[in-house]
């Protein structure tokens, strides 16, 4: 019989990352012979996040269109987890409903994402896996993150507990890594790349769809300055490409585009990134599945993303993919094309280091799941 694990992360939510890291890390266990399940905890914290996101925001008072958009995508969401991923029969709210259960996992992993962001969310022991009372339970971490969280001080005797009781760590960032270390366990933990590297284009590709677009395009995944649409509408019409924006709520980007769609499943958002010609991004895993999908790509710097997007180029050694508007355009009027327009994952060097980085982390998942 296979052993079963469970998985922690969170995945209840109309983010397309969140939603695709899930996806990763539990077709890649499902690929390995493993019987898996999400645990399907939803926090109150995550919930009311999802709710002031759809309901509360500025934008969205101003546009009550936006609303349905937001359900339509959340029931898009929701659709695609049914389809694709299995959930624990019984949902759970809060941390005594998960310690008063009876589990019945061998192994429960903890991760990917910002579960331990206790920045900006509050300290919740049970992405640490603190709700178990069975000790003989395997737990390890894969790829969580303290995301921008830069002190721990207040908590970090208890988070040094929690962590000394898992088999095997691991985190997505070097802040993650430092934080970790902070707490006396830096010889126990190991840097990995998000889950949504596990597995290759071919399965995201299974799942995808084409989105009915015409003509070559520039995808854009994220929110930009006004300053930023107008060097987008630039280099469009230089480089004679039609300009298509996905999954963000923007009046200017609008304007511009061909086509402006917020609420698309994950599958046509895969289509979106599959087809495009060359992909601007401000957004962690808008570069991701630029890299998965071979594509040309940039990522136009954010100060509110930038930390893990360029903690992860920089591992990857693709740090000249960060640029700012001034920097797109000079290389559009100096008909530097060529380097626009070509992946960067040309160079074989640059192929190899990330067969390197995936097979790393593929490994730390085969040594601690043994």
């Amino acid at each position: 019989m296979s052993k079963k694990i469970g998985i922690i992360t969170y995945h209840h939510t109309i983010n397309y990352g969140a939603t695709l890291q899930s996806y990763g890390l539990y077709t890649f266990l499902i690929n390995l012979g493993y019987e898996v399940e999400l645990i399907d905890y939803i926090s109150d914290e995550i919930s009311w996040e999802d709710r002031k996101f759809l309901y509360f925001s500025k934008y969205n008072f101003l546009h009550p269109y936006m609303i349905i958009k937001g359900l339509n995508r959340r029931t898009k969401m929701n659709n695609f987890l049914n389809k694709n991923l299995k959930r624990s029969q019984k949902r759970f709210f809060n941390e005594h409903e998960l310690k008063i259960y009876s589990h019945s996992y061998d192994i429960i992993i903890c991760g990917s994402d910002e579960i331990w962001n206790i920045a900006h969310r509050k300290f919740d022991k049970s992405y640490f896996i603190d709700f178990l009372n069975d000790q003989k339970v395997k737990k390890i971490s894969y790829a969580a993150s303290f995301g921008s969280t830069n002190c721990i001080d207040n908590y970090k005797a208890e988070i040094s507990i929690l962590l000394k009781n898992f088999s095997s760590l691991s985190v997505r960032d070097n802040n993650s890594l430092s934080l970790v270390e902070q707490c006396g366990i830096g010889a126990k933990v190991q840097k990995v790349l998000d889950p949504t590297f596990l597995i290759s284009h071919k399965d995201y590709k299974n799942i995808s769809k084409k989105p009915d677009v015409k003509n070559p395009y520039i995808l854009i995944y994220g929110q930009l300055s006004s300053k930023e649409v107008e060097c987008i509408k630039y280099i469009a019409k230089k480089i004679k490409l039609d300009i298509v924006s996905i999954g963000t709520k923007q009046d200017s980007l609008r304007i511009i585009t061909k086509s402006n769609v917020f609420d698309v499943s994950p599958e046509y958002w895969l289509g979106f990134f599959i087809h495009a010609d060359l992909i601007v991004t401000k957004f962690y895993h808008g570069v991701i599945f630029s890299i998965i999908f071979n594509k040309p790509f940039v990522f136009f710097d954010s100060p509110a993303k930038s930390l893990k997007v360029k903690d992860l180029l920089r591992t990857l050694k693709l740090e000249d993919r960060i640029v700012d508007c001034h920097e797109f355009e000079t290389d559009i009027d100096k008909n530097d094309e060529n380097w626009i327009l070509t992946s960067p994952l040309s160079k074989q060097t640059q192929k190899n280091i990330i067969e390197e980085q995936i097979k790393s982390s593929q490994d730390f998942l085969f040594r601690s799941l043994q």
